[in-house]
């Protein structure tokens, strides 16, 4: 099977999977994606300002993720399987400059960050949920845990343009220390339970950590893309990006999360749904999420669709820590 998704800024993946017996056990995938988004990092946008004036200096970014990966899977039940596999990432990420920042800022690089590496994964899923979106009895399980390695990183000209955030990216500051054998360790496991034919309980548990050296008084330092981007308010399968309420998608990065959400889905008409939740979690940049931590919660509701073009959804959510409400809308298949 072969799969092309494209999405309206620039987002696409191609993947490839082919089974390699005739019981349909064996089957490898591969697979190649592309992001290119403006960047929600919060960090980046609360620490874009300049230190004499206190004025925002380019605080929007764009964020380009490229992923190619290979994978052999076998499957032991026909909704559960293993996969062994690895992974080359490359991100960079840029300023965004409009025309009176461009005149500003000619002597400067508009690259920002670069960094590569690779991983290499074992992960277990399970999934028999009785629908992909608004699903209502099932669960869906994942275990995963990587080994990150090679990893090669340019700063540019960011300890000139943003002083700030030189400080947060640059590894070799006293305050860091790069974990050697980094091994991150991610359980996601989504619930769903029929209370009666209209509403639905669903309960979400994730837990992201790491494992690697430790150095005392010294916060281990990930690169962007083996950190857990929390935030966003829609069901997705991607293990580094846990939604969170009162959070736009991947709008908060930090090295660890334990996160409990819970929500009541109610069926108003025959495609039609409405879902109030609430979100608890433990935040941490150590490699624990039980260490050094501190609590956020959110609550909200979701409006939900079942169209032909896919699920439309209008969200409104809020949390302990942003001092206002977000709405969000989006219409189709997420990837």
């Amino acid at each position: 099977m072969a799969t092309v998704d494209i999405s309206e800024r620039f987002k696409a993946r191609v993947a490839y999977q082919q089974f390699l017996d005739t019981n349909s056990r064996w089957w490898f995938d591969v697979e190649a994606k592309m992001i290119h988004l403006k960047s929600n990092d919060l960090t980046f946008r609360l620490n874009s300002f300049d230190d004499e004036s206190g004025s925002a200096r380019f605080p929007n970014h764009i964020y380009r993720n490229i992923t190619g990966k290979i994978g052999l899977n076998y499957n032991i039940s026909p909704n559960a399987f293993f996969s062994l596999g690895t992974e080359f990432n490359v991100e960079r990420m840029y300023t965004l400059l409009d025309k009176i920042d461009q005149a500003k800022a000619d002597t400067y690089n508009r690259k920002l960050y670069n960094h590569s590496n690779f991983n290499t994964f074992l992960k277990f899923e399970q999934n028999n949920l009785n629908k992909k979106y608004y699903f209502t009895k099932g669960n869906h399980l994942q275990i995963n845990t990587r080994f990150y390695y090679g990893d090669s990183y340019k700063l540019y000209d960011l300890d000139r343009v943003q002083p700030m955030l030189y400080s947060i990216l640059n590894p070799e500051q006293d305050y860091y220390f790069k974990p050697r054998n980094l091994v991150s360790f991610t359980v996601n496991e989504n619930f769903a339970y029929p209370i009666t034919r209209r509403l639905a309980a669903k309960v979400n548990l994730f837990l992201g950590a790491s494992f690697g050296s430790v150095k005392e008084d010294r916060i281990p330092y990930l690169f962007l893309n083996e950190k857990y981007n929390i935030g966003g308010s829609e069901y997705n399968n991607d293990l580094m990006n846990p939604e969170f309420n009162g959070l736009r998608q991947k709008e908060l990065p930090t090295n660890s999360i334990a996160k409990m959400g819970v929500s009541l889905q109610y069926r108003v008409m025959k495609r039609l749904y409405i879902a109030p939740s609430f979100s608890y979690g433990k935040i941490s940049d150590e490699f624990s999420p039980f260490t050094d931590s501190f609590n956020m919660f959110g609550y909200g509701v979701n409006l939900g669709y079942e169209s032909l073009i896919g699920p439309i959804n209008i969200n409104v959510s809020r949390n302990n820590q942003l001092d206002f409400s977000r709405i969000y809308f989006s219409v189709g298949f997420k990837f």
